[in-house]
């Protein structure tokens, strides 16, 4: 196969529109956030199913997860998120020490997406782990600046 058509296959892919349900319901692809938001006054649930052998609670897979999340956006430039991952046939004890995990996110658009300028949304993911206010490790505490151009070729 030659290199033009390979050259021709990428340049075809990447200027094709993708879209996928971010796992923690606000915008962006799976864990990757994107500077898109949802519109204002948008009240987003969810809930996933992840199957035994996949979901992964301290180094073991018993039961399957369900996370669940909760995304309001209720300015045209903030939006909130709450998640909730639950192990299925698990009863939340204190004797086994077994709680969910919860998470906290927040998003702030600095900048709206215009004609020559990408849109610039600052993000924190689990932000009391961030602001010290959690001792409870974490995997998906962070903060991000992310900004995303879109692009029409027609």
């Amino acid at each position: 196969m030659s290199l033009k058509y390979v050259f021709f296959a990428f340049a075809l892919f990447i200027s094709l529109p993708t879209r996928s349900q971010s796992i923690t319901g606000t915008q962006g692809q799976f864990f990757i956030p994107t500077a898109e938001m949802h519109p204002d006054r948008t009240l987003v649930l969810g809930a996933g199913y992840i199957p035994k052998g996949y979901f992964q609670r301290y180094n073991r897979s018993v039961n399957p997860g369900m996370p669940t999340f909760v995304t309001v956006t209720f300015l045209p430039f903030v939006e909130v998120m709450f998640r909730y991952t639950h192990e299925l046939n698990m009863r939340v004890n204190p004797q086994t020490r077994y709680y969910p995990d919860r998470m906290f996110a927040g998003r702030i658009r600095l900048l709206k997406e215009s004609k020559y300028i990408p849109a610039i949304v600052v993000g924190a993911n689990d932000f009391t782990k961030a602001l010290g206010l959690s001792t409870a490790s974490t995997n998906y505490s962070s903060t991000y600046v992310v900004g995303t151009k879109s692009f029409k070729y027609l």
